[in-house]
């Protein structure tokens, strides 16, 4: 999103009312009052290199989808803080359990063992997007068969 600044002095609890009856312009007059907020956290949680609007979007979804969840007993803020929060931390923890191996992110000796390794350089040169590799990380365990032209 480009620089979104947020509306002087919303009143939080009309604007939620009126999302909740699915009125579009309190939605994104909501986008403006929370979204310095959301990215602040984000940035805070995430790497540098991790695109920071993907989670941002995951968070405002999450927002509206469990909209009804919010009681108002705590100011907004600080349930979308925790909304944001653990947005974040679940991207972590699925970035751990599956972590994401970017050619950049290879040593010298890294780089030439996968481009000795059957072809693999050759083959991961040609399927990766700018500034990534892929591993084959979800073949782990199946045997390897090179390619036979």
């Amino acid at each position: 999103m480009d620089q979104i600044m947020p509306e002087a002095g919303l009143d939080m609890v009309a604007c939620l009312e009126r999302v909740r009856q699915s009125d579009e312009e309190a939605a994104r007059a909501l986008v403006r009052e929370l979204y310095p907020l959301v990215m602040k956290i984000v940035r805070s949680h995430l790497a540098r290199r991790t695109d920071e609007e993907g989670p941002a979007q995951m968070v405002f979804a999450k927002i509206f989808a469990h909209l009804e969840q919010y009681s108002g007993t705590v100011p907004l803020e600080h349930w979308v803080s925790r909304v944001a929060v653990n947005t974040c931390l679940n991207q972590l923890r699925s970035e751990k359990c599956r972590p994401e191996l970017r050619w950049a992110d290879l040593n010298q000796d890294e780089a030439e063992t996968l481009e000795k390794v059957g072809g693999a350089g050759e083959r991961a040169r040609s399927l990766r997007t700018p500034g990534r590799a892929r591993t084959g990380a979800h073949n782990v365990g199946k045997p390897f068969r090179p390619k036979t032209a």
